[in-house]
């Protein structure tokens, strides 16, 4: 039983029953209201209705069964209660109303639940470093119906963050093409209205936006998004937020990605907030909001586990990250070795109340809104403006939600799985855990709700992390604190899970393998399911050489130049580094930029400059003559320093007319977007040019195939890639037992003989032992044998008899 949570929700139970008795007279409750009831009054709520005066309006959502009627509207008239909206996602109101008022209304039958408007906590703590995943970027897929491509980036989806709101003037996020809608309600309820930065205060929501898909451009991509090709749609429910606004958003959300009328493929929902730890309520609106996305929009909901730490003896699990049909996020370390000591954990003997994954949570460098709680707090005027870095489960959380967005490009036919969420109580005997079911069903009222696929994809494909060290204090002594997943069959049966991290480490090039194979199954079997896929998806990895016939590889890559005037003329450093295979003779690098910016009122001049032996001077410098076009191409000599990196810098000038007299951008800084290329040739015609295989760091230009040269005389370029491979993903459905078919050594056959030899034997008996018991008894059921078929032969005869005169009365 869960003695830990019952406790502490019975006490303000007690509290608000000696309440609502005292405060309640009959001539002052209306005839449609009877006793008080404190089921329907969730503990919160309880609390605060026992410790505020009595007449102190409170700001609560009271949901009624079904759906609001006008009975219901009448109630709330009647007893005085001030309505504030009413939501449509699920059939509540957001109304103030005083704990005298709230205790009759308990009493209200068809009130049945009601819940205290209470701040949120946004979690943000320390400072953190970015995670990359190139390795899904870049890998080749072959044998896809989008052909031999490498682009799982999230092209196409599109993620909500709903948070504090998000600086959409940030180059990472472009506002009016990555960020393709940002609204911001004052109530949380609307009107939502559009604006170009809606995080003004915090800075907290421009820092998840940009771990879940920013671009990269204020960094050369090397800050980049986990989905940097997908869509943001930015929520900002105010700055002061609370579970009204977090509702409103989530209704916003629903009403905008129905199946059938989802506009802008909306597949994922980032939260990077909570109200606290503790169980799962069905009756939570924010939970209820949940399952209406995830199990009639199709839409995955990711919930940061929250930053309140815990040793496992209580649960500390966000309540809304513990709804079945979420992802639960817990915070790993920046490398991905240790879970953070402020991640909040489940109780460890409550499967249902621990994280369902992990990713990166300490120390995450991602896109930093101007002048907010934040940058004040983290950073110094020398420092990048455009980044910063801060630590929460809430910079883990933004990790899943990209990683959910590259497996809906990888897998657009994901849906709800029909896995069922992780459940059961875990017991320590002598220090072996083992799973048992719940004592009664009422102890897990949501056993059985499925997960979305996307998050059973993410947990059969994570990396468990191993326990380290030794026990630590309060954690019942565990280090093997892992169970097994009971629920799974096969091979996903082996899957280790915990109260810390869940399954583990997030595993991005595995899941999007994992979901192309799901896919490429689908084709052909829609009925397929994750586990079908998961039996087979392993032989869709390699890692092989790739050759092209060409003289030529190639890299680009994107960003923005800007110089802050007002920090000492700051400028943004723009790193590249690319590799220089050894037997290349010429390199050619061309820069495209806008002249004049007219509607930022600029005159612009780029240069790019390479160091080419690492000693950190720039050994080539390209023209800084301005160009009326923009444009520039220059053929760089290569000798001697082949088979290294070179390192490519920019530099440039612009005259800006300040935006104090107008413009549309609100950073107070010069910005100049451009285009860089550089094509490595070879010599052609003496065989294989071979590049082993490079860092895939997103600091890096990856190399890729180009086009032959002019001179091309033959020979091949090979490099050494990883690839999806989907030929080698095959599945079927197993086929259908064969008919039983009556062979030799057929075992239906031996009963048929073993039944004659029976029979044969008891004849006997009857011949040789006539007065014998066996004898008489064969005697007997030979007997009605007889009579049964000489009965049935002369019923036979009469028919066949009879059958013959009516053939001749009818021939007559």
């Amino acid at each position: 039983m869960r003695t830990t949570t019952t406790a502490r929700k019975l006490a303000p139970m007690v509290l608000l029953t000696v309440l609502l008795v005292g405060a309640l007279s009959p001539a002052a409750v209306p005839s449609q209201v009877g006793a008080p009831d404190p089921s329907v009054i969730d503990p919160k709520l309880g609390e605060a209705m026992a410790t505020a005066p009595a007449d102190e309006p409170l700001q609560v959502i009271i949901q009624f069964e079904g759906s609001i009627t006008e009975a219901d509207r009448r109630l709330l008239q009647v007893e005085g209660v001030e309505s504030l909206h009413e939501f449509s996602i699920v059939p509540g109101v957001w109304a103030k109303a005083t704990p005298q008022q709230m205790t009759r209304i308990s009493g209200y039958p068809r009130t049945i639940w009601a819940e205290l408007n209470e701040p949120l906590v946004y979690y943000m703590d320390e400072t953190t470093t970015v995670i990359n995943a190139t390795k899904t970027w870049d890998s080749r897929i072959e044998g896809s119906l989008w052909g031999a491509t490498g682009a799982i980036d999230g092209k196409g989806v599109t993620a909500v963050v709903l948070d504090t709101g998000v600086d959409a003037g940030h180059p990472d996020l472009d506002y009016g093409s990555k960020c393709i809608l940002n609204l911001k309600s004052d109530t949380g309820v609307g009107p939502w209205y559009e604006v170009q930065n809606s995080d003004t205060s915090s800075g907290h929501g421009t820092h998840c936006a940009g771990t879940v898909l920013g671009n990269g451009d204020a960094s050369n991509g090397a800050r980049r998004g986990v989905a940097p090709g997908a869509n943001l749609i930015a929520l900002s429910t105010g700055e002061a937020g609370a579970i009204i606004n977090a509702l409103g958003g989530l209704e916003w959300v629903y009403e905008h990605s129905k199946i059938g009328n989802n506009p802008y493929n909306i597949r994922v929902v980032s939260n990077s907030w909570g109200a606290g730890g503790g169980n799962y309520s069905p009756s939570d609106s924010i939970s209820q909001a949940i399952d209406k996305l995830v199990y009639e929009n199709n839409v995955a909901v990711c919930f940061a586990a929250g930053n309140s730490g815990g040793t496992g003896d209580d649960i500390q699990t966000s309540n809304y990250g513990n709804t079945p049909a979420a992802i639960c996020v817990a915070a790993s370390g920046r490398d991905g070795t240790y879970i953070t000591d402020f991640s909040s954990k489940g109780q460890w003997d409550l499967i249902d109340t621990w994280p369902d994954i992990a990713a990166p949570g300490h120390h995450i460098q991602s896109t930093a809104a101007r002048r907010t709680q934040i940058s004040i707090m983290t950073r110094d005027p020398s420092a990048n403006p455009y980044y910063l870095a801060i630590s929460g489960t809430s910079m883990a959380t933004p990790h899943v939600a990209g990683t959910v967005a590259l497996l809906w490009q990888a897998c657009p036919s994901m849906r709800v799985s029909n896995v069922s969420q992780d459940w059961g109580m875990v017991e320590n005997n002598n220090g072996v855990y083992s799973i048992k079911p719940p004592d009664t069903p009422s102890d897990l009222p949501f056993a059985g709700y499925p997960i979305h696929e996307s998050e059973l994809i993410l947990k059969l494909t994570a990396d468990y992390i191993p326990a380290q060290g030794t026990a630590q204090e309060g954690m019942n002594g565990q280090t093997q604190n892992y169970v097994t997943d009971w629920s799974l069959p096969g091979d996903a049966a082996s899957r280790q899970h915990d109260f810390c991290q869940g399954y583990g480490l997030i595993n991005v090039n595995r899941a999007v393998g994992l979901a192309l194979a799901l896919e490429r199954i689908r084709w052909d079997y829609p009925e397929a399911t994750v586990l079908d896929a998961y039996s087979v998806f392993e032989g869709i990895f390699e890692h092989k050489e790739v050759s092209m016939p060409t003289d030529q590889v190639m890299t680009s890559w994107g960003g923005e130049w800007s110089r802050f005037n007002q920090l000492n003329s700051f400028n943004q450093n723009l790193t590249k580094f690319v590799y220089v295979p050894a037997g290349a003779d010429s390199m050619t690098v061309s820069m495209n930029y806008p002249p004049v910016s007219v509607g930022d009122r600029q005159l612009n001049v780029l240069w790019f400059m390479i160091d080419q032996n690492g000693d950190g001077s720039w050994d080539y410098t390209s023209s800084r003559t301005p160009s009326t076009t923009g444009s520039r191409t220059e053929t760089v000599p290569i000798s001697g320093s082949t088979g290294t990196y070179w390192k490519f810098g920019l530099g440039g000038n612009s005259g800006k007319i300040p935006d104090i007299i107008g413009g549309d951008h609100q950073y107070k800084e010069a910005r100049i977007e451009f285009e860089m290329s550089v094509s490595i040739h070879f010599p052609s015609g003496t065989g294989d040019i071979v590049i082993n295989e490079l860092d895939l760091h997103a600091v890096n230009g990856h190399l890729r195939f180009a086009e032959p040269s002019t001179t091309y005389a033959g020979g091949n370029v090979t490099v050494m890639m990883w690839v999806y491979d989907l030929y080698n993903v095959s599945w079927s459905p197993n086929p259908p037992p064969p008919p039983v078919v009556l062979t030799k050594g057929h075992p239906l056959l031996w009963a048929i003989l073993l039944l004659g030899i029976v029979a044969a034997a008891l004849y006997v008996i009857a011949r040789t032992q006539p007065e014998s018991k066996v004898g008489r008894a064969v005697r007997r059921v030979a007997a009605a044998v007889g009579v049964v078929a000489l009965l049935a032969y002369v019923r036979r005869l009469v028919t066949r008899l009879t059958a013959r005169r009516s053939k001749a009365a009818t021939k007559g």
